[in-house]
């Protein structure tokens, strides 16, 4: 008899051991639907979701997220964060008619990736903090991978060394110094650059090579906006926007052609604009979507493309909208331009 309830003791504490776990570290789930699209399969995947980060640090925007359903507390719902407390978000990006709100305290902006069918804050509006669950951070089936937020992977753990440029100085700074801590050698450089200015854009491909030998793959994450009309616009802001959202970064990707030309070897361009590029969600006549839908033609011509023998890869990604406290998608990347050395 003791035998048995030695064993139904052993039992009892595995089970309360997993249940602790998943109350307290970690949990897995079942996520399907087209609204996390293509981030995730409309098929359905098994992604592992953390409770750590809001019990010792916070969700940040660009996080994807499990959370109760505000509408069917019997649900879970995956989505994205687009907007923490405190920050102005557009309501529905793919909308005529756009409004902003501010995010109340204690509560997150989520919505789903794929805009053009997801129910999200568009419908139910802020989700209070209480009902998120998690932070996923991997997919555990199909094919498994670590999820992080936006660009910080490439940044950590693909290129070692960076050329960061911007024209905030103060932030650009601090940015290197991050990125440089704990590093035996120099592995960040700041460049201060105006790049409507093409003197000072191509100074990041010569610090490039002067610091770490020559660059491997550029990011641009250049954007600014002007809500305005084109017809209220009098003063002509639009020529501002369209010079930084698609003149800069027409002469950036020149730049960073010809750089890998000369030095054969490297990967190419990779524009991070916004959802706004996509002719789908154009709902007004405004400046940015000219521009963003321009970087947009300008990369497709690049497809398979080779230059005297080296294969050039010129892409763009579309994140959603939010009002971002460090980059215009939502992660570490603070830099309007950063060249990255293996």
């Amino acid at each position: 008899m003791s035998r048995y309830l030695k064993g139904a003791a052993i039992v009892v504490q595995v089970a309360c051991g997993i249940q602790l776990f998943k109350e307290n570290i970690a949990e897995f789930t079942w996520c399907f639907g087209p609204s996390m699209l293509p981030t995730l399969n409309m098929t359905g995947d098994i992604v592992g979701y953390e409770s750590l980060t809001q019990r010792f640090s916070k969700l940040e925007t660009g996080d994807l997220v499990v959370a109760v359903s505000p509408r069917d507390p019997s649900k879970l719902i995956c989505k994205r964060i687009i907007g923490v407390a405190g920050d102005k978000v557009c309501i529905d990006p793919v909308s005529v008619h756009r409004q902003y709100i501010t995010v109340p305290p204690g509560h997150y902006w989520l919505m789903g990736d794929n805009l053009n069918n997801s129910t999200d804050s568009r419908e139910y509006g802020p989700v209070s903090g209480g009902l998120i669950l998690g932070r996923i951070f991997a997919r555990v089936w199909p094919s498994p991978k670590w999820i992080g937020n936006g660009m910080e992977e490439i940044l950590e753990f693909s290129y070692t060394k960076l050329i960061l440029g911007d024209i905030d100085v103060k932030d650009g700074q601090e940015l290197a110094k991050e990125l440089k801590q704990d590093k035996q050698e120099p592995t960040a450089h700041f460049v201060q650059c105006d790049v409507t200015t093409h003197a000072q854009l191509a100074s990041l491909f010569t610090a490039a090579q002067d610091k770490f030998g020559r660059p491997d793959i550029v990011i641009n994450n250049a954007g600014i906006v002007e809500h305005m009309p084109l017809h209220m616009d009098e003063e002509g802001a639009w020529q501002k926007v369209i010079q930084m959202d698609l003149v800069a970064v027409v002469e950036g990707t020149r730049l960073d052609i010809e750089t890998l030309r000369k030095q054969a070897h490297g990967e190419g361009c990779h524009h991070q604009h916004s959802i706004c590029g996509w002719p789908a969600s154009l709902p007004s006549g405004t400046d940015v979507h000219y521009g963003k839908h321009g970087v947009v033609g300008l990369t497709r011509p690049f497809k398979g493309v080779e230059v005297d023998g080296l294969k050039i890869r010129v892409n763009a990604i579309a994140p959603t909208f939010g009002s971002l406290p460090r980059s215009a998608s939502g992660c570490r990347f603070r830099c309007r331009w950063c060249l990255l050395s293996k």
